[in-house]
């Protein structure tokens, strides 16, 4: 499900991109951070619903398979065990 959730988006990969990109934009005194968030279960449900939905409504994946794995992450946060996390990167430099 997440892998559908990465196709919605223009460019999911993006982050690996951005240091070569900053390179090739002549930034000097590049610096790179790198973090994660856990976010609660309302965050996920926002963020990836819609997507899975829109996925179902045009066949790449069955609609009773979203709604299970919807589910089992409902499930998962009633029982206190619902875990998700993001991973960001920052790419910075000057001209």
């Amino acid at each position: 499900m997440t892998s559908i959730v990465a196709a919605s988006m223009p460019n999911p990969n993006s982050a690996r991109e951005l240091p070569a990109l900053a390179k090739q934009a002549d930034l000097k005194d590049i610096k790179i951070e790198t973090f994660a968030m856990a976010t609660p279960h309302e965050f996920f449900v926002r963020a990836m619903a819609g997507s899975l939905s829109k996925a179902a409504q045009e066949g790449a994946v069955p609609l009773s398979e979203v709604d299970e794995w919807l589910s089992e992450q409902s499930l998962l946060h009633a029982s206190g065990d619902f875990f998700q996390m993001w991973l960001f990167v920052l790419v910075r430099g000057t001209v």
